[in-house]
């Protein structure tokens, strides 16, 4: 059973679809795999997790949110084949930086952290694959200190909007308290950022959702 789950996340998986098959059998041992499941609002790994682990979604949604955020501004909305527990994995005991929490009804598979550090040692391609991951983490904390940097209200959520949006030009949908959280200022300094925004046609308001009309003048705006 715990093999059947591994065999269907390495097919999915940014990293583990990278492996040659008899490396994933010589490091990924069924004695260092465990399946487990949660219900809705359960937490299902935090900084209190002793065991370094690797876990990947293998059905259901769940929330990563920071510690200490006044709303639980929430970092990221897990999916089937994300994976949590790699980016401290090399750290000297530091702890998970982040809460996940369940949102649906979810099941994860969990890897012994050491045997997957093996694999990633003994497997180019797949060394390959963890460092783009980890680089790509990189790309994103700096663009998100630069975004909590920029200066004015304005200049924070224009920056934030541009680097965040869709393809489809528009903002996925965050809680205003989220994002006043998330942008370290008040909501009514956010409120009356996007009515200015607004008002020189480079978003639109629309319900729940901000829709970026010029995305180019959001990049450079002063």
């Amino acid at each position: 059973m715990k093999r059947d789950v591994l065999y269907s996340c390495t097919q999915k998986n940014r990293i583990l679809a990278c492996a040659d098959t008899k490396n994933i059998d010589r490091y990924l041992t069924d004695d260092k795999l465990f399946v487990k499941e949660y219900r809705s609002g359960e937490v299902i790994y935090s900084r209190d997790s002793k065991k370094k682990l690797v876990g990947i979604i293998v059905s259901g949604k769940a929330e990563c949110e920071p510690y200490g955020a006044k709303d639980n501004a929430l970092l990221k909305l897990m999916c089937e084949s994300d994976m949590f527990g790699v980016a401290n994995l090399y750290c000297d005991n530091e702890p998970f930086p982040s809460i996940i929490i369940a949102k649906t009804a979810v099941k994860v598979l969990f890897i012994d952290g050491k045997a997957f550090c093996d694999l990633i040692e003994n497997d180019p391609v797949v060394l390959k694959a963890y460092l783009l991951l980890m680089s790509n983490k990189i790309v994103y904390l700096n663009k998100k200190i630069s975004t909590l940097t920029a200066g004015t209200v304005e200049n924070k959520l224009a920056a934030y909007i541009a680097k965040n949006c869709t393809e489809d030009m528009t903002l996925p949908s965050v809680s205003m308290s989220s994002l006043a959280e998330l942008l370290g200022v008040g909501r009514a300094s956010l409120y009356r950022a996007i009515e200015t925004l607004e008002n020189e046609g480079l978003i639109k308001k629309d319900g729940k959702n901000i829709l970026v009309l010029d995305k180019n003048a959001l990049f450079s705006y002063k």
